[in-house]
Order: structure tokens, then C-alpha cells, then sequence
């Protein structure tokens, strides 16, 4: 019964973030941005201020060590930057601050991450599929895919867009996270705001951009 739920869950979720995907139009004159290049200076991001910056800190629990992301909204049931003990990280997570719906329980996380590896151009993108269209970013045309799970009343959704460059992959995912309200003492709304977040992140996305 519980996986029944988490499946309908998942369904209405991916509804509600499609019959949002519209053009929405904003000043970008009256956002201020910060700059993120990658360490090696291969490609540069800009992101809305309002976006948090997620930084992965290694603390110690009792005679252990493991690693946390530090700050709020880079981490939920379902990891959306990633876990964050594992070897393979993102080069940058950027997530939507979850205070802005402190009284929306049924809001988890929201991101937008980047990952490098060394794949071949085969193996970069395999997974790219049809669920999504191809986008163009900066004049370089990334392949899209869409993924999703859900598990006890939590469901997460990622769009993806991957491109090969000079000998490495590229990943770009902007992932939502979000808990059911039937987990919560009623009345709560499930989470449905889906404009308000995806356009930060949206703008951040569309600002990648390869240096070389």
C-alpha cells in the first residue's frame, strides 16, 4: 500500500512540474548573480543570489568521520545533490533556499548540480532519452533525460541535460524532492509552487557556458 502511494505520489509530482514547463519571462536587471568556474577554468555558471551555494564538510560522529552537505536545502530523504559520502560528487549543487516555504512541510529540496567525468561520448550519453527535448545552452546542444523514485511517502524528480566536450562528460540536473502531505496531521497541501523554483535555477542552467 505504501508503494502504491509513493507511486501516485510520483505521478502527480511529474504532472504538476510538466504542465508548468512554460516560457516565464523575468528582469534580470534586478537580480544580482554570483560567478562559479570550474576548478580547471573549463566552463563558468551564473547563478541568482537567492540561490544557496552547497558545500560538502566532513564531521566527525562519535569515533567517526563522514561527510554532510553544510547548508539548508542541500539535503533531504532523498539526497539531491548526492550522498554525501560517496566518491563521485558534482562539481557545484546549487539549491533553493527552503525558507522560502518554512510553512510548506511538503517541500524538501531543490537543486541544480553539475557534474565532469571522463566518460566517453558512448558512454556520456547512453542515458539521454526522449522523455526530454535536447536544449541548446551557449550554443552547445545538451541531450535531456528525465528520472524519478519514490519510496514511504517521498518522491524525487530530475530533469537532465548531458553533453560531451573536449574529452569529457557534462551533467546538468535540476532535481526536485518533495514528501507527501498525507505523511503530515492534516490539512497540508502538497507542494505545487513549481514556477518560483524552477526559475532560478532555470537561469542558472541556462547560463553554463564553456571557456574552452
Amino acid at each position: 500500500m505504501k508503494a502504491l502511494t509513493a507511486i501516485g505520489v510520483l505521478v502527480l509530482a511529474g504532472a504538476g512540474w510538466a504542465q508548468n514547463a512554460v516560457s516565464r519571462h523575468t528582469d534580470s536587471s534586478k537580480t544580482t548573480a554570483n560567478t562559479f568556474t570550474s576548478p580547471d577554468g573549463t566552463f563558468r555558471i551564473t547563478y541568482p543570489d537567492l540561490l544557496i551555494r552547497c558545500e560538502r564538510v566532513r564531521e566527525k560522529s562519535g569515533l567517526t568521520y563522514s561527510y554532510v552537505w553544510k547548508q539548508p536545502g542541500c539535503s533531504a530523504y532523498i539526497p539531491p545533490c548526492s550522498n554525501a559520502d560517496a566518491d563521485d560528487q558534482p562539481l557545484l549543487c546549487l539549491a533553493f533556499p527552503p525558507k522560502e516555504f518554512a510553512d510548506t512541510p511538503t517541500f524538501g529540496a531543490a537543486t541544480l548540480t553539475v557534474n565532469e567525468t571522463n566518460e566517453s561520448e558512448k558512454e556520456c550519453l547512453a542515458n539521454a532519452d526522449h522523455s526530454l527535448k535536447p536544449i541548446i545552452i551557449r550554443g552547445v546542444k545538451f541531450k535531456g533525460t528525465e528520472s524519478a523514485d519514490a519510496g514511504l511517502g517521498h518522491s524525487r524528480n530530475s530533469r537532465g541535460y548531458t553533453a560531451h566536450h573536449n574529452g569529457k562528460c557534462y551533467g546538468l540536473a535540476i532535481t526536485v524532492v518533495t514528501t507527501s502531505g498525507a505523511v503530515f496531521d492534516p490539512p497540508v497541501k502538497d507542494f505545487n509552487d513549481w514556477d518560483k523554483v524552477d526559475l532560478p535555477l532555470e537561469q542558472a542552467r541556462d547560463s553554463f557556458e564553456f571557456l574552452k
